[in-house]
């Protein structure tokens, strides 16, 4: 999922059952995570724990943007026909 945050903007605090990676496309920003504050930018990789409430902060003159990538607790259930066939 592709995000963005304004200058000066902080996202509202969320907390979810996944786990989630955060690629960091273009600006740099700080995140409260678990009563800790860590910064970023361009190019960095940020792994947020399952069940961790955060807050991104865009302190930076444009818009921070980040791909977000989530994943479940459980595997998906396949469908029917989802082995390969050749």
């Amino acid at each position: 999922m592709a995000c963005f945050l304004p200058a000066g903007a902080s996202s509202d605090p969320d907390c979810h059952d996944q786990d989630e990676v955060m690629v960091i496309l273009s600006g740099s920003g700080s995140l409260d995570l678990a009563g800790e504050k860590a910064g970023f930018t361009t190019g960095d990789v940020v792994v947020l724990p399952r069940n961790q409430e955060h807050v991104v902060h865009n302190p930076g003159s444009g818009t921070l943007t980040w791909l977000s990538v989530y994943w479940p607790l459980h595997e998906p259930k396949r469908t029917e026909g989802a082995e390969g066939t050749a």
